[in-house]
């Protein structure tokens, strides 16, 4: 049974101290073709196409380290409010942790922006 993964389960633990660290699994690859994506996890070999919107949100997501973070680096480009963004990158979230394209981690701010800043130098 798959987990059910919510807005309040993502984004609570934010008002808590905390957030939900959004990781890239060692086993899954990225590769963009022309703005899009195709992620893939070599050790399940399930796969998952992202059109340019939801290979932006990826990147951003991959890049921040958080919803919150991807959130407000994305904000400036589309022309919708925090909280539909912040809705559409939670779902995002949700379908590529149940996919096993994503991991989850609740861990401190500061470890966040560590882990973010070191995976922008893979």
């Amino acid at each position: 049974m798959r987990p059910e993964w919510g807005a309040a389960e993502l984004i609570e633990p934010a008002r808590r101290g905390t957030v939900q660290a959004v990781v890239v699994p060692s086993d899954v690859v990225v590769r963009e073709v022309d703005g899009e994506a195709v992620l893939l996890n070599l050790e399940t070999g399930k796969y998952f196409g992202l059109n340019r919107a939801g290979a932006r949100m990826f990147r951003a997501l991959s890049e921040r380290g958080s919803i919150r973070g991807a959130c407000m680096s994305l904000l400036a480009g589309y022309e919708v409010s925090a909280e539909q963004l912040e809705a559409d990158l939670v779902e995002l979230v949700a379908t590529l942790v149940d996919h096993g394209l994503l991991r989850l981690a609740t861990t401190t701010e500061s470890t966040v922006e560590t882990d973010s800043q070191t995976s922008g130098r893979r």
